[in-house]
């Protein structure tokens, strides 16, 4: 025999004299009413060591010590606690474990999500969710702009995608998280005491902005004659840092405007007369010019054919080789003339010197009116026929796009159009190669539906001249679209024109300005409108590297405040 054969939980078991187990030199036993911890009992008997259900975090009920000395919470548990998994409302439990009692980050007001969770005291615990505009924290990857008293660091107009840098005369938050201020534009109108007309815009690796247009009046200096060639540099803030004035006593208008990797500046258009000191050859030449970053000349070309001519686009390629797009009337550099007005590519390096010119059309009457270069130097030219040139003519005037190779090498053409008129105005690539081109329609383009007289409508190509999707719309009025860009996604930012309410905008009166988004499936994202009572036209838009948006035209009312009269040249950001 032994202690523990005895029930006890060990110890010495002795004999005494009468030949009796003597106990003394056991160590207790469950049953004694003493706890003895150290052999693991938690009760004994009536013994629970002042220990209660709701000294033990229960709710209620009676605590019971078991045979085995072992504390027993049966009776406990029925009323339950916080832990067990079961929320107990009347207890003030909002969650128990993994039990959130249907609760959800965003239906507690965290409308960016998350993960919510319970806290060991059973309430719910929001560390894990996400914000919401509200709650003081400007998020900017939720698109929050503020929120509260925070402006992300903001504080100036500039900060806020406006043109001028200073601090705005009131600056608030709204209830969608974003900034309420005034004294802040984001639209610069200026000109001379006659008419001024934007026609392009480009932007340069430091995002200044450079705008290109003509003018009938003084904006730099004496007008030369009838009308002269514009360009004026922009700081990103919207500060003139220079306009440069030139011309000969008849007309000449820039109708495109490029930049190279140097900030150099490549204008396009046409000149009636001797310019720059060169010799006047038709009656309207095709002119080129390149300005350094300081609006310095640095060459200007001026070429055609005994007729009239003009260069209506210009593009550089990564080398800083220029292609100026355009139509001749009459044989230009020994290339033959096909009747009518043909259309002319023009290849120049970067010092002004012709590499090749080439010269195509039908019999009929064709202008090209916008150039693009892609990553591997493939040239795109866009404008519209009254002939065939790639099949038949379908009907009055189309549009067509010819890609060349940078050695002046046909690769293809592609001619399309409606029962109706099309003229194209505008092309550009997008990063993998697909060509954008964007002008009006007087039809139903590609089976799309006809809305007025005239509406807008951009294509997509591939590289090979697949054509991918076309997009037609407008008012009940004649709309058109101009030039377009193409953004990092491939999605199309297309400008131009309309004489009503487009895509539920109010139409202010005369042409307003519009800025459609399609997505690079085609799919239509937002359409935006502007203008006066009077009339606008949006000429071109621009991506500049940092994704900021720009829109140049013209209005003969009032986008912004201004000292000019008659048409004023506009820049907007957006």
């Amino acid at each position: 025999m032994t202690c523990e054969s005895l029930g006890f939980h060990g110890g010495i078991l002795a004999c005494d004299a009468s030949c009796q187990f003597d106990a003394a030199g056991c160590l207790g036993r469950c049953g004694d009413s003493l706890v003895q911890l150290q052999f693991g009992e938690t009760c004994d008997g009536a013994n629970l060591q002042e220990k209660t259900c709701l000294s033990e975090n229960y709710y209620g009920g009676t605590l019971s010590c078991t045979e085995a000395c072992e504390l027993d919470f049966t009776s406990c548990a029925e009323a339950g606690r916080c832990g067990d998994g079961v929320v107990q409302t009347a207890f003030l439990e909002a969650c128990d474990g993994a039990e959130l009692d249907g609760k959800t980050c965003e239906t507690l007001g965290h409308t960016y999500g998350g993960v919510l969770t319970c806290s060991d005291t059973c309430r719910i615990d929001t560390t894990a969710c996400e914000g919401f505009c509200g709650d003081g924290l400007a998020d900017a990857s939720y698109g929050e702009a503020c929120d509260g008293l925070d402006f992300l660091g903001k504080s100036s107009c500039g900060d806020f995608g406006y043109f001028n840098p200073r601090v705005p005369d009131s600056l608030a938050c709204d209830g969608t998280c974003n900034p309420v201020m005034e004294g802040c534009t984001n639209v610069l109108q200026w000109g001379s005491s006659a008419h001024d007309y934007a026609s392009g815009i480009a932007t340069d690796q430091n995002h200044n902005l450079i705008v290109a247009g003509d003018t009938v009046g003084n904006l730099q200096g004496t007008n030369a004659g009838l009308s002269d060639f514009v360009v004026v540099k922009l700081d990103s803030a919207g500060n003139t840092t220079w306009t440069r004035q030139w011309g000969n006593a008849n007309v000449n208008s820039c109708n495109a405007i490029a930049t190279d990797s140097a900030g150099n500046i490549l204008v396009a258009g046409y000149t009636e007369g001797p310019t720059d000191g060169l010799s006047a050859i038709g009656s309207y030449d095709l002119y080129v010019a390149k300005l350094y970053p300081d609006s310095s000349l640095a060459w200007s070309v001026q070429t055609g054919t005994s007729s009239t001519d003009s260069a209506q686009g210009v593009a550089v390629d990564s080398p800083g080789n220029l292609y100026v797009a355009g139509y001749a009337n009459g044989a230009l550099d020994g290339n033959p003339y096909l009747g009518a007005s043909d259309c002319v590519l023009i290849k120049y390096n970067t010092y002004g010197t012709r590499q090749w010119t080439r010269q195509w059309g039908s019999t009929g009457s064709e202008t090209a009116m916008s150039v693009a270069v892609d990553g591997s130097g493939n040239v795109y030219v866009t404008g519209d026929t009254s002939g065939a040139m790639d099949g038949g003519n379908l009907g009055g005037t189309d549009v067509f796009l010819t890609k060349y190779n940078s050695d002046g090498t046909l690769l293809w053409t592609r001619q399309w159009g409606s029962a109706g008129s099309e003229y194209s105005y505008g092309v550009k690539t997008d990063g993998t190669g697909n060509v954008f081109v964007s002008g009006r329609t007087s039809g139903s383009l590609d089976g799309n539906a006809s809305a007025g007289s005239y509406d807008a409508f951009v294509t997509k190509y591939n590289s090979s001249g697949t054509r991918l999707w076309t997009r037609q719309w407008g008012s009940s009025g004649s709309d058109g679209a101009t030039r377009l860009d193409v953004d990092a996604s491939g999605a199309v930012l297309v400008t131009g024109w309309v004489a009503g309410s487009l895509w539920g905008n109010p139409w202010l009166g005369g042409d307003d300005v519009f800025l459609s988004r399609y997505d690079t499936d085609g799919a239509h994202i937002a359409t935006q409108q502007w203008g006066t009572s009077s009339g606008e036209s949006g000429s071109a838009v621009t991506i500049d590297s940092t994704g900021e948006v720009y829109l140049v035209g013209h209005t003969q009312g009032t986008l912004a405040p201004s000292t000019g009269l008659g048409w004023d040249l506009f820049v907007l950001r957006k």
